[in-house]
């Protein structure tokens, strides 16, 4: 091989190995890159995490505060409430039938030809200033 062949065989190989040396530098810096995105990611999922844990504890704080019991308890008050409600109810039912027997009685027993005002009770007070259930 002439000396200008073995020269020009020198600068082939030197871009040759230049264009590999590239490849391997792009490439590791590729990998760099993935491996960078990847810790981004993973900060980024970590401060979304406590930011969720932190989100949570403070919603969970926040009903702890507004709601103090938990679903399970807030049920079975439902449920006890219902059958108090039931219960109630019916009290309130016969009381009403009571009342209205015993003023029934009450307009019975008054003299013939007395004034039938329903608003002046037996004593002669006002019935506006007795509590009444009815509204």
């Amino acid at each position: 091989m002439s000396n200008k062949a073995v020269a020009q065989a020198v600068v082939a190989m030197q871009a040759t190995h230049e264009c590999k040396r590239l490849r391997v530098l792009t490439t590791a810096w590729e990998i760099e890159s993935s491996v960078q995105h990847t810790r981004l990611l993973e900060t980024m999922m970590e401060q979304d995490a406590l930011e969720y844990a932190r989100s949570d504890a403070e919603a969970s704080s926040f009903k702890k505060l507004l709601v103090k019991r938990t679903p399970k308890e807030l049920d079975i008050d439902t449920d006890f409430n219902i059958g108090a409600y039931n219960c109630d109810i019916m009290s309130f039912v016969v009381s009403d039938v009571q009342l209205d027997h015993i003023e029934g009685l009450a307009r019975n027993l008054r003299l013939p030809g007395e004034d039938n005002d329903d608003s002046m009770d037996s004593e002669g007070e006002s019935s506006d200033s007795k509590f009444d259930v009815n509204g």
